[in-house]
């Protein structure tokens, strides 16, 4: 299986925007304040990378490393082969940067619609889910 940059737009959209799953993460015990996301915490929460990844593809050892580390599993790789590493990248941040707004006032869902909507915009993908 390998996915176009529009079908990961769209699992990401109906996972967070449709069915308004919330944020994959951790909250630090010994430094208040500082979150880990992670790619799967349970069956509905998970990052926007991590929604991606089947559960036969799933290793635990992926927490707490970045998509470039996780592209270097064969699988990952094929998985993303026909959409670039950045893309990936923005889409991680899109995830975490909308945790962090929950700082500033704003809502996790709020934002990551937002966010996935201007990613959208840029990459001339359809948002008519």
């Amino acid at each position: 299986m390998q996915y176009s940059l529009q079908e990961i737009f769209n699992i990401i959209w109906k996972h967070f925007v449709t069915n308004k799953n919330g944020a994959s993460v951790r909250f630090s015990h010994s430094t208040p304040g500082l979150f880990l996301p992670l790619y799967k915490a349970n069956e509905n929460t998970k990052c926007t990378i991590g929604v991606l990844i089947p559960d036969n593809l799933y290793k635990k050892s992926f927490e707490g490393k970045n998509v470039e580390h996780l592209l270097k599993d064969k699988n990952i790789k094929e998985l993303f082969s026909l959409v670039n590493k950045d893309q990936l990248k923005t889409l991680q941040k899109i995830h975490d940067w909308s945790i962090e707004s929950e700082i500033y006032g704003s809502t996790f869902s709020k934002e990551i619609e937002k966010r996935l909507i201007n990613f959208a915009k840029t990459y001339h993908l359809d948002i008519n889910l």
